[in-house]
């Protein structure tokens, strides 16, 4: 019965830490290359990449952005929960840049810098945090 029950605890362990790290980190550069795959600095990916990557992940992902101006062309489309945290220096996970704030900028050409459409009824919510929106006709969110 020791066994057993034993057994089933480390199942039951192994199963939630497997859950709990299901949530995945992307890094994000302005001069990331198309096929970076985001799970170091060193491989940085587009921020378009990163927000594909976090919703076919499902969703609770966190994309970390190197601090700089990145221009925007085409708003990007966000339906799932993530994290989006900007001004970080690309070295590491924890030291922000200098001026620690990533700045997107539309440049007048486009209405939304994000189309947000992430069903919140289930209290799942995206987060945006030391970013700055710049040149865009509607400065909220859809």
């Amino acid at each position: 019965m020791k066994r057993i029950v034993w057994r089933f605890s480390l199942a039951a362990a192994v199963a939630c830490v497997s859950f709990v790290a299901s949530a995945q980190t992307y890094r994000v550069t302005a001069d990331a290359k198309d096929d970076g795959g985001g799970l170091s600095w060193a491989s940085a990916m587009t921020l378009s990449n990163a927000i594909a990557a976090v919703t076919a992940d499902g969703g609770d992902g966190t994309i970390l952005i190197q601090a700089g101006a990145y221009p925007v062309s085409a708003p990007f489309d966000i339906s799932t929960p993530m994290t989006i945290r900007g001004g970080y220096a690309g070295t590491d996970d924890t030291t922000l840049a200098a001026d620690p704030y990533t700045t997107f900028d539309g440049s007048n050409k486009v209405e939304r810098i994000f189309n947000v459409t992430t069903d919140t009824s289930e209290n799942d919510y995206n987060r945006f945090s030391r970013c700055i929106f710049k040149r865009c006709a509607q400065q909220n969110f859809k």
